[in-house]
């Protein structure tokens, strides 16, 4: 009996101490910090420094102090999800690399290059004709390129519908039926005119000599001097310049002839081809620096617009862009007149391009005219192997070649009798 009461106190002590044995594991590895996840570890004294292993803190000495995942993800508010919302907790975040940062709105910068012209704004060329058919007297100071100002005369002619109408304009503004105009001939009169209509009258007339072509200062003139004009003037809409002239002293025309084109070039348009998959980074308001060529100057433009026409030949799109004129702007063709980039008027037509060192052809893929050297001019040698990829990686590495030229003069004599031993 007693060996039987023995060995169940061993046995009852086997499973007290295997019990007790449990328990205290358990607790152990509840609290040990070898069990827990580690995210990373960080500096004791510089708790901005992290890294992803154990060790020295470069700054301090010390060792690096372990970050684990209960401790970042109490440090995380409750965020109560939406639809659509995936939530990710801290221990993914950093097993994926994931970085969350506040969403700001800013502006940045890339560098593409393309070629571009200046051109007058359509909406700011004035085009000057008659209302009526006539003889052209005489013309100032009108040529091509010229800079003009508002209400600058430029062109007298005569039109026998003028007469009736510009009659009728004096006897209204003066409220009788009649007039004497300048040659002492009585005018036409409108009896009863005035008295029904009034200063409608007067502002019908003023309308029907708008309409033949007299400017309002003519108008007003006439209103003053009580004089019937021999003539109607041609006078300037805007400060600006001539873009074009059609007209010349005795010249006889038609009714609607278009006798000047003047630009008012206090803003210009810059126009460029850019490729299709250039066009997102041209978005409208977008802001670019243009520089003149050969004149180290250059002044910003703002995109307006990626027009939506695509050129068949070169599958390029037309950028626009918008600037206000620095004073640079001129249409003046001679050299040594010129002050500033030439605005190339002639160029702003249906089909019309440019064609230049670096400008795109109208041909299938675009071919850009690219300089190059003797040693290159080979049989093998094909426009459509210099695209605009190509030019500038050629400018990259061999620099501008064409520059030299744009130094110095050349001399015609060494090639004229190269021409004549070939």
């Amino acid at each position: 009996m007693k060996k039987i009461l023995i060995a169940a106190f061993v046995l009852l002590l086997m499973v007290g101490s295997y019990v007790a044995g449990r328990r205290h594991t358990s607790h152990n590895t509840a609290i040990s910090p070898s069990a827990r996840p580690i995210l990373y570890w960080v500096d004791p004294m510089h708790p901005d420094y992290k890294s992803d292993h154990a060790g020295i803190a470069p700054d301090c000495g010390m060792e690096l102090e372990p970050v684990y995942a209960e401790n970042v993800s109490a440090t995380v508010p409750a965020m109560s999800a939406m639809p659509g919302m995936v939530s990710i907790d801290a221990e993914k975040q950093q097993l994926y690399g994931i970085r969350v940062a506040a969403v700001e709105k800013s502006s940045g910068m890339e560098n593409m290059r393309v070629l571009g012209r200046v051109m007058p704004e359509d909406t700011r060329v004035y085009r000057l004709n008659s209302g009526m058919e006539g003889v052209v007297r005489e013309t100032h100071d009108d040529s091509v390129g010229q800079m003009v100002k508002k209400d600058q005369k430029l062109a007298k002619y005569y039109g026998s519908d003028a007469l009736a109408v510009a009659s009728g304009f004096l006897a209204a503004s003066a409220g009788v039926n009649g007039n004497n105009g300048k040659d002492g001939a009585r005018t036409v009169p409108f009896p009863g005119t005035v008295a029904k209509q009034g200063s409608g009258s007067v502002q019908g007339y003023a309308d029907r000599l708008r309409n033949l072509g007299m400017s309002d200062v003519q108008i007003q003139e006439m209103a003053e001097n009580r004089q019937l004009p021999d003539s109607i003037d041609v006078v300037s809409p805007v400060d600006g310049f001539i873009l074009s002239r059609t007209i010349s002293p005795g010249q006889h025309f038609e009714r609607a002839t278009e006798f000047y084109q003047i630009a008012d070039l206090t803003k210009v348009w810059i126009m460029a081809d850019i490729l299709g998959s250039e066009a997102q980074s041209f978005r409208p308001g977008t802001v670019a620096r243009v520089y003149l060529s050969g004149q180290g100057k250059s002044f910003t433009a703002r995109v307006t617009n990626v027009l939506p026409q695509v050129d068949p030949s070169t599958r390029t799109l037309k950028l626009r862009l918008e600037a206000d004129n620095p004073g640079l702007v001129t249409t003046e063709w001679l050299k040594k007149k010129r002050r500033g980039v030439l605005v190339d008027h002639r160029q702003n037509g249906h089909g019309k391009t440019i064609a230049s060192a670096y400008s795109l052809r109208p041909k299938p893929g675009a071919p850009v005219s690219t300089p190059l050297r003797w040693e290159e001019l080979t049989e093998k040698v094909r426009p459509r192997d210099f695209g605009r990829r190509e030019a500038l990686q050629r400018v990259e590495k061999h620099g501008d070649l064409f520059e030299p030229v744009l130094r110095g003069g050349q001399a015609l004599g060494p090639a004229l009798r190269r021409l004549r031993t070939d």
